[in-house]
């Protein structure tokens, strides 16, 4: 059998599932094809994070239904998410959070998708990704790309209230220590590439489930060689909170590269209604020590608009941010999710605000030397029109 697999999504975290999946069919001697008409079946991997992704999803649902005459299964995100905008869909749901038993109702074969091992890293692509950009206009590449990429758990144990993927995650799980460890040694041996970033939905969150810690995991991948240093993912503000010390000690001695810390907003009113787990004066604490020992390679994520939030609010959001220059901040305006709690809040931000505070929030940074990406800049819609992009 002949089977086509298409991610809709631009997390780095589900290239590491549907490679499970290819390696799946192929254990179970199915051939993976890059041209749909040659398929026999269909895997999309959808994502429904939020709106404008949910509806592109369903659009290319609708499209390979139509143009193909394989057999159309939906995977990913959007059965767990919504499961309501699938009511009219005729073919096979593949939910993630039981994929490992559905999968083998669904095709049945010798050898399990829980046996199927994941692939943990992936090296570098690229030394410098403007350079990379402009030598090969037409391939995608991103800052990650200059880093090895250890993809080392998945799920979600916060509860964000704008969030609707942890309505689709797993139990969160972390890989097991020996096993990262493991695959950055093998990429070391062959690239002697030393910087590695940390990949998963809530990094901060590492080893709870193991016995072990984000600190520790990183203290095994410099015992490798003094000089592997990390790039964090999208840490949770209240994780470097709680590791403080010991992230403090990494930063010092250098181990620490670049930080992706997402504030998603400098209000404590709008972080209680978006139930973030810190306060304005926490992230104030964490970014004052980048500048206090000189660090200077971090950046965050801002929501605009969410339900509630103010001029005020926007404001103080715009501020932090000036203040504390991050290298690069992303400036997404808020979309309602499907299942998540925020949908439900009252006092919406219309799209002419959420647009003008996002555009404001723009040519701020852009003035300061600040690179920023918003919904609608060109970076965000080429990303988003590689996804649109139909076989």
């Amino acid at each position: 059998m002949n089977v086509f697999i298409k991610g809709l999504n631009g997390c780095w975290m589900r290239k590491t599932d549907i490679q499970r999946y290819r390696d799946f069919f192929l254990k179970n001697g199915h051939s993976i094809v890059d041209n749909p008409a040659q398929s026999d079946i269909v895997i999309l991997w959808t994502c429904a994070f939020r709106q404008d992704y949910k509806d592109n999803s369903l659009s290319q649902i609708d499209h390979y239904q139509k143009e193909c005459h394989a057999e159309v299964v939906v995977a990913g995100c959007l059965p767990d998410i919504d499961s309501s905008s699938l009511q009219h869909f005729s073919g096979k749901i593949l939910s993630w959070r039981d994929d490992e038993t559905v999968i083998s109702q669904i095709f049945p074969g010798s050898n399990e998708l829980r046996d199927i091992q994941r692939n943990v890293s992936e090296n570098k692509l690229c030394d410098d990704v403007a350079e990379y950009r402009k030598q090969y206009p037409d391939r995608p590449a991103s800052f990650a790309d200059q880093f090895t990429k250890l993809h080392i758990s998945e799920g979600c144990r916060f509860e964000c209230t704008y969030c609707s993927e942890r309505l689709a995650f797993p139990q969160y799980r972390s890989f097991s220590v020996n096993s990262l460890v493991e695959a950055c040694r093998k990429s070391i041996e062959v690239t002697d590439h030393k910087k590695i970033m940390l990949l998963g939905d809530s990094i901060g969150d590492y080893g709870h489930d193991i016995g072990s810690s984000l600190p520790e995991l990183i203290q095994r991948l410099i015992m490798l060689d003094p000089e592997v240093s990390v790039a964090l993912h999208g840490l949770n503000p209240a994780h470097f909170i709680k590791y403080y010390d010991d992230f403090t000690r990494l930063l010092l001695k250098g181990h620490i590269r670049h930080i992706s810390l997402p504030i998603q907003s400098a209000s404590n009113r709008i972080l209680r209604l978006m139930n973030r787990s810190y306060m304005h004066e926490e992230i104030e604490r964490i970014f004052n020590l980048f500048h206090d020992i000189g660090f200077s390679q971090f950046e965050t994520h801002v929501i605009i608009g969410f339900p509630g939030e103010s001029e005020e609010d926007f404001e103080k959001t715009s501020d932090f941010v000036l203040r504390h220059r991050p290298t690069y901040v992303l400036a997404s305006g808020f979309m309602e999710a499907s299942g998540a709690p925020a949908a439900q809040l009252p006092d919406k931000v219309d799209a002419h605000t959420k647009r003008r505070r996002s555009k404001i929030l723009e040519e701020r940074l852009h003035a300061d030397g600040i690179i920023c990406n918003t919904d609608d800049s060109e970076l965000s819609a080429a990303r988003f029109h590689a996804l649109n992009h139909v076989d």
